[in-house]
């Protein structure tokens, strides 16, 4: 059965000292850490979670130095195909289109304009005020000019 002394002698020691003990095997069993994820993968999942990310790092190659730059706070991937940008624009809501409704009509264009190159046709985007408040959608059924002030 056994073909070698030295596997032979290895089973009967495992055998005899799990015999020997008189403790239940159960409780013998030293509970295994899972070690913690590198910093590494970590920022590498993050990355990979928001694709937003890697759309603000392409925006803010568009009109380099234009002041709506510094307006952007964040933007999300929330679906494959929608993007929401949150701004820290206020909009008195004028009747011509206000200079900060400009401005969060340029971020529409440009979110929408790396969505198209990233091969995602018909992208919604939609750029929220600083209190939340819709601003400027694009893709949307009921408005369907591009980057609408709403």
């Amino acid at each position: 059965m056994l073909k070698t002394p030295f596997a032979a002698a290895a089973l009967s020691l495992l055998v005899l000292s799990g015999c020997a003990s008189g403790a239940d095997p159960a409780e013998e069993v030293a509970p295994v850490a899972t070690p913690a994820p590198s910093q590494e993968a970590t920022a590498g999942a993050k990355t990979k979670a928001n694709p937003g990310r890697k759309i603000a790092k392409r925006v803010a190659k568009i009109e380099p130095g234009a002041t709506w730059h510094s307006e952007i706070e964040s933007i999300d991937v929330t679906e494959p195909r929608r993007a929401e940008v949150h701004t820290s624009v206020v909009d008195p809501r004028g009747a011509d289109g206000s200079p900060e409704a400009q401005q969060a009509r340029s971020i529409c264009l440009a979110v929408v304009s790396v969505m198209n190159d990233q091969g995602i046709a018909d992208p919604s985007v939609t750029v929220f005020e600083s209190d939340g408040t819709s601003f400027v959608l694009h893709g949307h059924p009921a408005y369907p000019e591009p980057c609408t002030e709403v």
